[in-house]
C-alpha cells in the first residue's frame, strides 16, 4: 500500500500513534509475538522493527520517476526517523547479557 501512496509515508513516521484504529493491528501483532515466546520490551522492539523495515521497504522500492515532490517528501520523512533514532540504535553485536 505504502509503494501506492508515497504521500503517506511522511505522516505515518510524524504520527507514531496514529489513532485508535491503529490499535487493534498493534495488538495483532503483539498477540502473534507472544505465540513466538516474544514478549514485553523484546516484542515491543520487534514490532517496531517490523514497522521500521515496511516503511524503509516502501521508500526504497518507489520509482525514480516519481514527482520531485514526492521524492522531497520520502526525504523529510527519512530524516525525520534519523532524528529521532540517533543515538538509540541498537547493538546488534557484542554489549549484550550474552557478551
Amino acid at each position: 500500500m505504502l509503494r501506492d501512496h508515497p504521500w503517506a509515508i511522511t505522516p505515518l513516521i510524524g504520527h507514531p500513534y496514529p489513532g485508535p484504529n491503529a490499535l487493534p493491528i498493534g495488538e495483532a501483532a503483539l498477540r502473534i509475538l507472544r505465540r513466538a515466546g516474544i514478549t514485553g520490551d523484546p516484542a515491543v522492539a520487534a514490532f517496531s522493527g517490523i514497522v521500521a523495515l515496511n516503511y524503509g521497504w516502501a521508500t526504497f522500492v518507489l520509482r525514480s520517476d516519481e514527482p520531485l515532490r514526492e521524492r522531497r517528501a520520502l526525504r523529510a520523512g527519512a530524516d525525520l526517523v534519523v532524528g529521532r533514532t540517533r543515538g538509540r540504535e541498537p547493538a546488534l553485536t557484542g554489549g549484550g547479557p550474552e557478551s
